[in-house]
Protein backbone atom coordinates (compact mmCIF):
# COMPACT_ATOMS: atom_id res chain seq x y z
CA UNK A 1 0.00 0.00 0.00
CA UNK A 2 2.85 2.13 0.38
CA UNK A 3 4.46 2.17 -3.03
CA UNK A 4 1.72 4.09 -4.41
CA UNK A 5 2.38 7.83 -6.01
CA UNK A 6 2.43 10.22 -2.93
CA UNK A 7 5.20 8.41 -1.24
CA UNK A 8 7.54 6.98 -4.24
CA UNK A 9 10.38 7.88 -5.26
CA UNK A 10 12.28 8.62 -8.64
CA UNK A 11 10.99 8.23 -12.54
CA UNK A 12 7.97 6.10 -11.94
CA UNK A 13 5.64 8.41 -9.74
CA UNK A 14 6.25 10.94 -13.04
CA UNK A 15 5.59 8.97 -15.51
CA UNK A 16 1.96 7.86 -13.48
CA UNK A 17 1.64 11.81 -12.93
CA UNK A 18 2.09 12.30 -16.95
CA UNK A 19 -0.65 10.01 -17.21
CA UNK A 20 -3.10 10.80 -15.02
CA UNK A 21 -3.07 14.66 -15.49
CA UNK A 22 -5.54 14.69 -18.02
CA UNK A 23 -7.95 13.50 -15.74
CA UNK A 24 -7.32 17.28 -13.69
CA UNK A 25 -7.79 19.68 -16.25
CA UNK A 26 -10.68 22.15 -16.08
CA UNK A 27 -12.68 20.36 -18.70
CA UNK A 28 -12.82 17.09 -17.50
CA UNK A 29 -13.38 18.68 -14.04
CA UNK A 30 -16.51 20.22 -15.98
CA UNK A 31 -17.95 17.31 -16.99
CA UNK A 32 -17.99 15.64 -13.34
CA UNK A 33 -20.00 19.12 -12.11
CA UNK A 34 -23.51 17.23 -13.28
CA UNK A 35 -22.43 14.32 -10.82
CA UNK A 36 -21.58 17.22 -8.11
CA UNK A 37 -24.55 18.65 -8.31
CA UNK A 38 -26.62 15.18 -8.60
CA UNK A 39 -24.83 13.86 -5.39
CA UNK A 40 -25.28 17.70 -3.20
CA UNK A 41 -28.76 16.90 -4.00
CA UNK A 42 -29.23 13.78 -2.24
CA UNK A 43 -26.94 14.86 0.42
CA UNK A 44 -29.33 17.65 1.64
CA UNK A 45 -32.23 15.38 1.45
CA UNK A 46 -30.73 12.83 3.39
CA UNK A 47 -29.61 16.05 5.81
CA UNK A 48 -32.83 17.34 6.07
CA UNK A 49 -34.38 14.18 7.44
CA UNK A 50 -31.53 13.94 9.84
CA UNK A 51 -32.21 17.75 11.25
CA UNK A 52 -35.63 16.90 12.06
CA UNK A 53 -34.58 14.82 14.50
CA UNK A 54 -31.80 16.86 16.02
CA UNK A 55 -30.17 20.05 15.08
CA UNK A 56 -26.80 19.28 16.94
CA UNK A 57 -24.51 17.15 14.95
CA UNK A 58 -21.03 15.51 14.46
CA UNK A 59 -20.18 17.73 11.68
CA UNK A 60 -17.23 16.12 10.08
CA UNK A 61 -19.23 12.91 10.22
CA UNK A 62 -21.97 13.97 8.15
CA UNK A 63 -19.29 15.78 5.90
CA UNK A 64 -17.59 12.65 5.50
CA UNK A 65 -20.53 11.34 3.55
CA UNK A 66 -20.59 14.20 1.07
CA UNK A 67 -16.83 14.04 0.56
CA UNK A 68 -16.77 10.32 -0.18
CA UNK A 69 -19.88 10.41 -2.02
CA UNK A 70 -18.23 13.24 -4.27
CA UNK A 71 -14.87 10.93 -4.40
CA UNK A 72 -16.39 7.87 -5.21
CA UNK A 73 -18.80 8.78 -7.78
CA UNK A 74 -15.80 11.21 -9.94
CA UNK A 75 -12.84 9.29 -9.11
CA UNK A 76 -14.72 5.62 -9.49
CA UNK A 77 -17.70 5.53 -11.17
CA UNK A 78 -19.13 3.73 -7.77
CA UNK A 79 -22.62 4.97 -7.31
CA UNK A 80 -23.82 4.59 -3.66
CA UNK A 81 -27.41 5.10 -4.17
CA UNK A 82 -28.35 5.27 -0.62
CA UNK A 83 -26.35 7.62 1.58
CA UNK A 84 -26.48 5.82 4.71
CA UNK A 85 -24.45 3.57 2.84
CA UNK A 86 -21.62 4.96 3.58
CA UNK A 87 -21.07 3.83 6.98
CA UNK A 88 -19.75 0.59 5.08
CA UNK A 89 -17.41 -1.46 5.81
CA UNK A 90 -14.70 0.83 3.51
CA UNK A 91 -14.82 3.80 5.58
CA UNK A 92 -14.19 1.85 8.94
CA UNK A 93 -10.97 0.45 7.26
CA UNK A 94 -9.91 3.56 5.89
CA UNK A 95 -10.15 5.44 9.58
CA UNK A 96 -8.61 3.00 11.09
CA UNK A 97 -5.86 3.02 8.20
CA UNK A 98 -5.67 6.97 9.23
CA UNK A 99 -6.01 7.16 12.25
CA UNK A 100 -3.00 9.11 13.66
CA UNK A 101 -3.75 8.85 17.45
CA UNK A 102 -2.61 5.39 17.80
CA UNK A 103 1.32 4.78 18.09
CA UNK A 104 1.89 2.56 15.25
CA UNK A 105 0.22 5.18 12.41
CA UNK A 106 2.25 7.72 14.25
CA UNK A 107 5.26 6.14 13.59
CA UNK A 108 4.27 6.24 10.04
CA UNK A 109 4.30 9.68 9.66
CA UNK A 110 7.48 10.22 11.80
CA UNK A 111 9.79 7.86 9.97
CA UNK A 112 8.95 8.88 6.05
CA UNK A 113 10.25 6.92 3.19
CA UNK A 114 14.34 8.51 3.60
CA UNK A 115 17.53 7.33 4.37
CA UNK A 116 17.10 6.86 7.68
CA UNK A 117 13.84 5.05 7.26
CA UNK A 118 15.16 2.23 5.19
CA UNK A 119 18.02 1.49 8.01
CA UNK A 120 14.73 1.55 10.48
CA UNK A 121 12.80 -0.37 8.50
CA UNK A 122 14.96 -3.51 8.53
CA UNK A 123 14.44 -3.52 12.52
CA UNK A 124 10.50 -3.05 12.82
CA UNK A 125 9.34 -2.09 9.21
CA UNK A 126 7.23 -5.58 9.46
CA UNK A 127 5.63 -5.16 12.88
CA UNK A 128 5.13 -1.26 11.96
CA UNK A 129 3.27 -1.69 8.34
CA UNK A 130 2.03 -4.68 8.32
CA UNK A 131 -1.57 -3.75 7.87
CA UNK A 132 -2.82 -6.96 5.95
CA UNK A 133 -6.70 -6.80 6.99
CA UNK A 134 -7.15 -3.39 6.07
CA UNK A 135 -4.91 -3.66 2.76
CA UNK A 136 -6.76 -7.27 1.81
CA UNK A 137 -10.48 -5.12 2.14
CA UNK A 138 -8.81 -2.46 -0.03
CA UNK A 139 -8.11 -5.36 -2.60
CA UNK A 140 -11.97 -6.51 -2.65
CA UNK A 141 -13.36 -3.05 -2.71
CA UNK A 142 -10.86 -2.39 -6.04
CA UNK A 143 -11.43 -5.94 -7.51
CA UNK A 144 -14.88 -5.40 -7.12
CA UNK A 145 -14.96 -2.25 -9.62
CA UNK A 146 -13.05 -3.90 -11.77
CA UNK A 147 -14.74 -7.35 -11.96
CA UNK A 148 -18.06 -5.59 -13.03
CA UNK A 149 -16.37 -3.05 -15.45
CA UNK A 150 -14.72 -6.01 -17.15
CA UNK A 151 -17.86 -8.23 -16.82
CA UNK A 152 -20.31 -5.91 -18.00
CA UNK A 153 -18.31 -3.85 -20.73
CA UNK A 154 -17.95 -0.70 -19.04
CA UNK A 155 -15.33 2.51 -19.88
CA UNK A 156 -15.80 5.84 -18.18
CA UNK A 157 -13.48 8.81 -18.00
CA UNK A 158 -12.70 8.18 -14.36
CA UNK A 159 -9.67 7.35 -12.49
CA UNK A 160 -10.32 3.55 -12.49
CA UNK A 161 -10.38 3.31 -16.31
CA UNK A 162 -6.98 5.15 -16.40
CA UNK A 163 -5.27 2.33 -14.25
CA UNK A 164 -7.10 -0.48 -15.89
CA UNK A 165 -5.70 0.38 -19.63
CA UNK A 166 -2.30 1.40 -17.91
CA UNK A 167 -2.30 -2.46 -16.71
CA UNK A 168 -3.90 -3.85 -19.51
CA UNK A 169 -1.79 -2.27 -22.22
CA UNK A 170 1.32 -2.04 -19.89
CA UNK A 171 1.92 1.61 -20.76
CA UNK A 172 4.01 1.90 -17.66
CA UNK A 173 7.84 1.91 -18.46
CA UNK A 174 10.61 0.66 -15.36
CA UNK A 175 7.56 -0.42 -13.24
CA UNK A 176 5.48 -4.10 -12.56
CA UNK A 177 2.21 -2.93 -13.06
CA UNK A 178 0.76 -5.78 -10.78
CA UNK A 179 -2.18 -5.83 -8.91
CA UNK A 180 -0.84 -4.72 -5.37
CA UNK A 181 0.51 -1.92 -7.24
CA UNK A 182 -2.72 -0.99 -9.12
CA UNK A 183 -4.65 -1.22 -5.76
CA UNK A 184 -2.15 1.08 -4.14
CA UNK A 185 -2.51 4.10 -6.56
CA UNK A 186 -6.33 3.36 -6.66
CA UNK A 187 -6.34 3.61 -3.10
CA UNK A 188 -4.17 6.29 -2.22
CA UNK A 189 -6.38 8.32 -4.09
CA UNK A 190 -9.76 7.58 -2.73
CA UNK A 191 -8.05 8.26 0.58
CA UNK A 192 -6.14 11.74 0.21
CA UNK A 193 -9.34 12.86 -1.58
CA UNK A 194 -11.90 11.58 1.47
CA UNK A 195 -9.41 12.92 3.98
CA UNK A 196 -8.09 16.47 2.93
CA UNK A 197 -11.54 17.77 1.74
CA UNK A 198 -13.25 16.10 4.68
CA UNK A 199 -11.11 17.91 7.05
CA UNK A 200 -11.01 21.41 5.03
CA UNK A 201 -15.07 21.64 5.30
CA UNK A 202 -15.27 20.61 8.44
CA UNK A 203 -12.71 23.67 9.28
CA UNK A 204 -14.31 25.77 7.48
CA UNK A 205 -17.64 25.17 8.90
CA UNK A 206 -16.37 25.57 12.56
CA UNK A 207 -15.17 28.74 11.64
CA UNK A 208 -18.02 30.04 10.33
CA UNK A 209 -19.99 28.79 13.34
CA UNK A 210 -17.81 31.21 15.02
CA UNK A 211 -17.76 34.17 12.89
CA UNK A 212 -21.36 34.96 11.81
CA UNK A 213 -20.28 37.50 9.92
CA UNK A 214 -18.13 36.09 7.60
CA UNK A 215 -20.83 33.30 7.61
CA UNK A 216 -23.22 35.82 6.40
CA UNK A 217 -21.44 37.54 3.73
CA UNK A 218 -20.56 34.01 2.05
CA UNK A 219 -24.26 33.02 2.26
CA UNK A 220 -25.31 36.49 0.66
CA UNK A 221 -22.43 35.75 -2.47
CA UNK A 222 -24.06 32.12 -2.83
CA UNK A 223 -27.47 33.05 -3.14
CA UNK A 224 -27.05 36.11 -5.06
CA UNK A 225 -25.28 34.06 -7.68
CA UNK A 226 -28.73 31.75 -7.20
CA UNK A 227 -30.54 34.69 -8.05
CA UNK A 228 -28.54 35.79 -10.74
CA UNK A 229 -29.14 32.77 -12.40
CA UNK A 230 -31.97 31.87 -12.13
CA UNK A 231 -31.40 29.06 -9.49
CA UNK A 232 -28.79 27.53 -11.63
CA UNK A 233 -25.20 26.49 -10.99
CA UNK A 234 -22.35 26.63 -13.34
CA UNK A 235 -18.81 25.46 -13.01
CA UNK A 236 -17.97 28.55 -13.90
CA UNK A 237 -19.59 30.11 -11.13
CA UNK A 238 -18.31 28.06 -8.43
CA UNK A 239 -14.47 28.67 -9.64
CA UNK A 240 -14.56 32.38 -10.33
CA UNK A 241 -16.82 33.39 -6.96
CA UNK A 242 -14.23 35.69 -4.88
CA UNK A 243 -15.07 35.43 -1.21
CA UNK A 244 -15.62 31.81 -1.49
CA UNK A 245 -12.13 31.62 -2.69
CA UNK A 246 -10.61 33.79 0.02
CA UNK A 247 -12.85 31.71 2.26
CA UNK A 248 -11.34 28.08 1.17
CA UNK A 249 -8.04 29.44 1.15
CA UNK A 250 -8.37 31.42 4.82
CA UNK A 251 -9.03 27.91 5.92
CA UNK A 252 -6.03 26.25 4.04
CA UNK A 253 -3.67 28.98 5.40
CA UNK A 254 -4.91 28.33 9.19
CA UNK A 255 -5.52 24.33 9.37
CA UNK A 256 -3.19 23.11 6.19
CA UNK A 257 -3.79 19.98 5.44
CA UNK A 258 -0.34 18.49 6.28
CA UNK A 259 2.24 20.66 9.04
CA UNK A 260 4.75 19.27 6.38
CA UNK A 261 6.82 18.74 3.00
CA UNK A 262 9.28 16.30 3.00
CA UNK A 263 11.78 16.66 0.18
CA UNK A 264 14.99 14.62 -1.05
CA UNK A 265 17.65 16.43 -3.17
CA UNK A 266 18.18 14.56 -6.25
CA UNK A 267 21.76 16.63 -7.02
CA UNK A 268 23.79 18.91 -4.77
CA UNK A 269 22.76 22.88 -4.67
CA UNK A 270 23.76 26.72 -3.55
CA UNK A 271 21.83 28.93 -2.91
CA UNK A 272 22.77 32.12 -5.07
CA UNK A 273 25.21 35.10 -3.08
CA UNK A 274 25.38 32.30 -0.65
CA UNK A 275 27.78 29.49 0.71
CA UNK A 276 24.40 27.50 2.19
CA UNK A 277 24.36 24.10 0.02
CA UNK A 278 22.51 21.00 0.07
CA UNK A 279 23.85 17.69 -1.00
CA UNK A 280 22.67 15.41 -2.91
CA UNK A 281 20.07 12.85 -1.52
CA UNK A 282 19.59 15.20 1.81
CA UNK A 283 16.30 15.03 2.86
CA UNK A 284 14.83 19.09 3.31
CA UNK A 285 11.78 19.41 5.65
CA UNK A 286 9.46 22.30 4.18
CA UNK A 287 7.59 24.08 7.16
CA UNK A 288 4.13 24.65 5.72
CA UNK A 289 2.59 25.46 9.08
CA UNK A 290 5.30 27.36 10.14
CA UNK A 291 4.85 29.66 7.15
CA UNK A 292 1.26 30.13 7.18
CA UNK A 293 1.64 31.36 10.67
CA UNK A 294 4.68 33.52 10.15
CA UNK A 295 3.00 36.91 11.59
CA UNK A 296 5.70 39.10 8.61
CA UNK A 297 3.41 37.24 6.08
CA UNK A 298 0.20 36.68 7.72
CA UNK A 299 0.26 39.40 10.89
CA UNK A 300 -2.26 37.75 13.67
CA UNK A 301 -2.15 34.36 12.20
CA UNK A 302 -4.04 32.90 15.12
CA UNK A 303 -7.24 34.98 13.62
CA UNK A 304 -9.51 33.55 10.77
CA UNK A 305 -9.79 36.22 8.35
CA UNK A 306 -10.50 35.49 4.61
CA UNK A 307 -9.50 39.37 3.98
CA UNK A 308 -6.13 38.02 3.16
CA UNK A 309 -6.71 36.79 0.17
CA UNK A 310 -8.85 39.79 -1.50
CA UNK A 311 -6.41 42.63 0.42
CA UNK A 312 -4.01 44.97 -1.18
CA UNK A 313 -1.77 42.50 -0.23
CA UNK A 314 -2.54 39.25 -2.00
CA UNK A 315 -1.66 40.00 -5.26
CA UNK A 316 1.97 41.20 -3.86
CA UNK A 317 2.07 37.74 -1.75
CA UNK A 318 4.65 35.46 -2.90
CA UNK A 319 3.74 31.78 -4.55
CA UNK A 320 5.70 30.01 -1.77
CA UNK A 321 4.15 32.29 1.40
CA UNK A 322 0.75 29.54 0.79
CA UNK A 323 1.61 26.61 -0.38
CA UNK A 324 -1.23 23.65 1.21
CA UNK A 325 -0.86 21.92 -1.86
CA UNK A 326 2.83 21.45 -2.38
CA UNK A 327 4.20 23.15 -5.29
CA UNK A 328 6.59 22.37 -8.62
CA UNK A 329 6.44 19.18 -9.72
CA UNK A 330 5.33 16.44 -6.78
CA UNK A 331 2.68 19.15 -5.59
CA UNK A 332 -1.07 17.55 -5.02
CA UNK A 333 -2.34 16.05 -8.16
CA UNK A 334 -5.48 16.08 -7.42
CA UNK A 335 -5.86 19.73 -6.13
CA UNK A 336 -8.40 21.32 -8.43
CA UNK A 337 -10.74 18.59 -7.46
CA UNK A 338 -9.95 19.25 -4.07
CA UNK A 339 -10.77 22.50 -4.51
CA UNK A 340 -13.70 21.68 -6.36
CA UNK A 341 -15.29 19.45 -3.83
CA UNK A 342 -14.43 21.70 -1.12
CA UNK A 343 -16.31 24.55 -2.63
CA UNK A 344 -19.54 22.14 -3.61
CA UNK A 345 -19.65 21.50 -0.50
CA UNK A 346 -19.60 24.64 1.21
CA UNK A 347 -21.76 26.35 -1.47
CA UNK A 348 -24.38 23.13 -0.80
CA UNK A 349 -24.33 23.45 3.00
CA UNK A 350 -23.90 27.30 4.11
CA UNK A 351 -26.41 28.51 0.92
CA UNK A 352 -29.48 26.01 2.69
CA UNK A 353 -28.45 25.75 6.47
CA UNK A 354 -27.44 28.14 9.59
CA UNK A 355 -24.06 27.00 11.54
CA UNK A 356 -24.04 27.95 14.89
CA UNK A 357 -21.95 26.45 18.00
CA UNK A 358 -23.66 24.22 20.22
CA UNK A 359 -23.17 22.96 24.12
CA UNK A 360 -20.82 19.77 22.76
CA UNK A 361 -18.54 22.07 20.52
CA UNK A 362 -15.54 22.23 21.84
CA UNK A 363 -13.38 25.58 21.92
CA UNK A 364 -10.30 24.21 20.06
CA UNK A 365 -10.69 22.56 16.68
CA UNK A 366 -7.44 21.19 16.36
CA UNK A 367 -4.73 19.69 19.53
CA UNK A 368 -0.87 20.34 19.25
CA UNK A 369 0.81 16.87 19.77
CA UNK A 370 3.83 16.03 17.52
CA UNK A 371 1.98 17.71 15.15
CA UNK A 372 -1.63 19.37 14.58
CA UNK A 373 -4.41 17.31 14.74
CA UNK A 374 -8.22 17.97 13.79
CA UNK A 375 -10.50 16.53 16.42
CA UNK A 376 -12.56 12.91 15.38
CA UNK A 377 -15.77 15.04 16.03
CA UNK A 378 -16.78 18.47 15.50
CA UNK A 379 -20.42 18.98 17.13
CA UNK A 380 -22.09 21.64 15.66
CA UNK A 381 -25.68 23.01 15.50
CA UNK A 382 -26.74 23.05 11.97
CA UNK A 383 -30.07 24.86 11.39
CA UNK A 384 -32.32 24.39 7.95
CA UNK A 385 -33.16 28.10 6.38
CA UNK A 386 -35.81 28.95 3.61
Amino acid sequence: MYHNLLLMKGDVPLQLRARLSPFFTPSKLKNMFPLLLQRSEIFNNWLDTLLSQNEEVDCKKIITKLVVDYTTTCMFGYDITNIEDLDSEIIQYIKKYTDITTLKNMLKILLPDFVIYNKIYDLIGYYLFDNSEITEHFKRFVKNIVNYRKEHDIFKHDIASIFMELKQKKLMEKTEFTDDFFVAQMMVFFIAGYESSTATISSTLYELALNHSIQNRLREEIRNLFTKNNGELTFEDVMTMPYLDAVYKETLRKYPIADTIMRQSSTAYTFKNSEVTIPKDQVVIIPIYGIHFNPKIYPKPEIYDPERFIGEEAPSRQAMHFIPFGHGPRNCIGERLGILQVKMGLINIVRNYKIDFCEKTHEKMCRMELFVQQLKHIYLKVSKID
